[in-house]
């Protein structure tokens, strides 16, 4: 990645960073019933909106992603807040721990393990708020732009579960 493209995105909080790659999934938690509703409401606005949450709070909601965190920072010897290893995170070692199949990763079917990935591919269509992304694999899928409310055609984006979540380049 270019040094420009982090530095932009880096202008976006931490915090907020964090939770538009962590949001995606939070449905699940609302399922299992480990969060409220009035919590999944405002972790959805703050990712969209972006205002930031205290982070003893994410770390909190987000305890298993934050277990894995704080391994990475300890290996990357920096805070587990630090920008570099959010982003290492969510760009490598989530997909990672999905593909060694570890914790729930290890009976989760391989659907539910696909849409986990976070995948980059290129904006199709847009139609409202949905995007068609193309994959270098020849697969497309549509997801909500909600995260992303700029995407247009042409554009390359990164991708977790129905969510696209950040843009890369602009056509």
């Amino acid at each position: 990645m270019e040094e420009s493209d982090k530095n932009s995105r880096r202008r976006t909080p931490v915090e907020v960073y964090f939770l538009r790659y962590a949001f995606p999934c939070t449905y699940v938690k609302l399922a299992r019933g480990e969060i409220s509703e009035s919590d999944y409401n405002e972790l959805e606005k703050s990712a969209i909106e972006g205002f930031i949450l205290s982070r003893p709070r994410l770390e909190n909601i987000y305890k298993t992603a934050f277990f894995q965190i704080r391994n990475l920072a300890r290996e990357m010897q920096k805070d587990i807040w630090d920008y570099e290893v959010i982003e290492e995170y969510f760009m490598r070692r989530h997909n990672e721990i999905i593909n060694k199949g570890e914790g729930l990763y290890s009976i989760a079917p391989e659907k539910q393990k696909d849409l986990s990935r976070v995948k980059f591919g290129i904006v199709s269509e847009k139609k409202n708020d949905v995007l068609t992304v193309s994959f270098e694999d020849n697969t497309k899928r549509k997801v909500l732009n909600h995260l992303v409310p700029k995407a247009q055609a042409g554009d390359k984006v990164s991708v977790h579960y129905a969510h696209a979540v950040e843009i890369f380049s602009k056509h």
